[in-house]
């Protein structure tokens, strides 16, 4: 018991007094006793980062148990190092010191399966996207209006169409792309220039039957792209639109211009100037992207 007097222990035969008078005459060199083996560490609890897929995470809890948590999009991407890394969002200034970066791009997202970049204003450009080591640029023709403001992962061109309003997203998925027509008097139709690589064959594209469209470049199997077929809704009674309407006839046509693809968005403007329509009205077009890594998705006209 801790605390008490040490027992002498004793060979049989031997007093107290003869034992500790051998020990004196006769000292004996002995090893120092060992201090027990310390138990091996507990490891740390927290996330394991060499568990990731692009839609899990795995963490060691205090007990040494493990914990995976699946999730319905991505929530990280493969780096160049080959690492899963954590999908970050938000828009970041693309320069230094909040100046644009040497393209004359003001924001980027933070950290994803590609790049995306886009310009203080719509216009010539105003969105780069480099994806799988191919760099597209995206112009908006005829496209005006205030300059774009950033918060969080979504940057706004107000009035970039009459009033009409085109707004980007970047989503655990990619980047989602809203025309917010406010009333009977907007556009109808919009056109898009999307210009492909500047080296090597130009891209080339091929219409499905559901109306999407696969944009692929020469060399590669797959579809680099696929340009969803674009959906239509009008405002709800609350904050939320109300489902697609096919009876607004949203439509996509591509075609190729040399280098570039020419796209032109469009829906019928009957359907908007009806009597009744509730506004704002969303024109939602999806464009796919399939890198090597990970499909991911964002959305443009």
């Amino acid at each position: 018991m801790l605390g008490s007097p040490r027992r002498p222990f004793l060979l049989p035969g031997l007093t107290a007094a003869a034992v500790v008078a051998s020990l004196v005459l006769v000292p004996v060199a002995t090893a120092p006793i060992a201090a027990a083996a310390p138990a091996p560490a507990q490891p740390a609890a927290g996330e394991l980062p060499e568990r990731r897929t692009a839609s899990s995470a795995t963490r060691r809890n205090a007990d040494g148990s493990l914990t995976t948590t699946l999730y319905a999009a991505p929530v990280h991407y493969r780096a160049a190092d080959g690492r899963w890394e954590r999908i970050d969002r938000r828009l970041v200034d693309a320069g230094t010191a909040g100046a644009p970066d040497a393209d004359g791009y003001r924001w980027r997202a933070a950290a994803h399966a590609f790049d995306a970049r886009f310009a203080d204003r719509a216009g010539a450009d105003f969105v780069q996207l480099t994806v799988d080591g191919a760099r597209f640029r995206l112009s908006a023709e005829g496209a005006a209006g205030d300059p774009g403001r950033a918060d969080g992962p979504v940057v706004r061109y107000p009035a970039a169409f009459g009033r009409a309003e085109l707004s980007y997203a970047v989503l655990a998925t990619g980047l989602k792309s809203l025309l917010t027509l406010t009333g009977p008097d907007d556009p109808t139709s919009y056109t898009f220039r999307l210009a492909g690589p500047a080296t090597g064959p130009p891209p080339t594209v091929r219409r499905r039957p559901d109306g999407s469209h696969e944009v692929f470049l020469p060399g590669r199997p797959a579809p680099l792209f696929v340009l969803d077929a674009p959906a239509a809704a009008e405002a709800g009674d609350g904050p939320q639109v109300r489902p697609p309407d096919p009876a607004a006839k949203a439509r996509l046509e591509v075609r190729p211009d040399g280098r570039d693809l020419v796209l032109t968005l469009g829906l019928d403007p009957a359907w908007l100037r009806a009597p009744g329509r509730r506004f704002p009205v969303e024109l939602d077009p999806t464009f796919t992207v399939q890198p090597d890594v990970e499909d991911a998705f964002f959305g443009m006209p």
